[in-house]
């Protein structure tokens, strides 16, 4: 057995009758070497699904497909595959055909098919009354509003020409129902430009806010780093702090506006703040007297 293999190696001698054979044994497996060495027939693993078989018989055949097709069609093969993978990777993450819309678009979408969806199911309800205790009175409805304790002036200067505005308050909001609804708030506020003195802590201002108008007296603060609620004695220039009042409890992000005054011009309003002042005692030594002025020496200048 040795005998027999050993013209495979290098060392070994070939046998002098097997020359040609061995040769052209050797030319038959150099040539074969060469053909794994160019690639051979081309095989599109991808496309047979790793099946042996389909690719043995891809092998078998690959003379007469070579020929026959070339290789576009294997090139085919592929692009058919990769457009195919595209396709469901942009049907699962960027449908291209589909609809293109953002966050705000798709949720304003989802709002106005539930919208829609509640018209319909309503406009199955017969009963006026029952329909307006679920959905409640939709705008443009006539309403008849019986009012109590209403003073005679009401009908006194009544004109139909001036609308009426009509307004109520949450259970929460009403002081009537709940003397608890009063605690403190805080609200967020910047000064206004126009407003040339700044802001000062436990300085009476007075606020609209909602439906009521009152007076209060904020303490302002700034948040310093998540840790604490810093008070200021004046607010800052160009940007918000922090304001803190007792008052009548609102619902979150409700606007407001506060004044110093709301007086007009010379008019006294009834609605008001006094004017404050700060009481300042200098003394000193009368220097030179005239007849209503006088010089006072040492009013500065004293000691502590």
């Amino acid at each position: 057995m040795l005998e027999s293999i050993r013209g495979l190696f290098i060392t070994g001698v070939d046998a002098p009758d097997g020359d040609g054979n061995d040769e052209a044994g050797g030319d038959g497996e150099e040539g074969e070497g060469d053909d794994d060495e160019g690639g051979g027939d081309f095989v599109d693993f991808e496309a047979t699904g790793g099946d042996p078989s389909l690719t043995t018989a891809a092998v078998g055949s690959s003379s007469t497909t070579t020929s026959a097709a070339g290789p576009s069609s294997s090139r085919d093969a592929l692009a058919s595959k990769k457009a195919a993978l595209k396709a469901r990777f942009d049907e699962e993450y960027d449908d291209p055909t589909g609809p293109s819309m953002d966050f705000y678009s798709e949720k304003k979408a989802e709002i106005s098919s539930q919208l829609e969806l509640n018209r319909a199911e309503f406009a199955l309800i017969t009963d006026l009354e029952a329909r307006a205790q679920l959905e409640g009175y939709i705008p443009g409805t006539y309403v008849r509003i019986v009012l109590s304790s209403v003073p005679a002036e009401l009908i006194q200067y009544f004109d139909p020409a001036y609308p009426l505005l009509v307004g109520g308050l949450l259970p929460a909001e009403s002081h009537s129902s709940q003397p608890s609804s009063f605690n403190f708030v805080q609200v967020r506020l910047k000064r206004h430009r126009w407003f040339t003195r700044p802001l000062k802590t436990n300085d009476p201002l007075i606020v609209s806010l909602g439906w009521r108008r009152f007076q209060i007296i904020p303490i302002y603060s700034l948040d310093d780093h998540s840790i604490r609620m810093r008070m200021l004695k004046y607010t800052p220039e160009h940007m918000h702090c922090y304001g803190t009042f007792w008052g009548p409890g609102v619902l979150p992000n409700t606007g407001f506006c506060a004044f110093n005054t709301v007086a007009d011009g010379a008019e006294t309003g009834g609605f008001r703040i006094s004017q404050i002042v700060k009481k300042l005692k200098l003394t000193g030594t009368p220097f030179k007297i005239f007849k209503n002025t006088a010089f006072i020496k040492g009013m500065f200048s004293s000691a502590l």
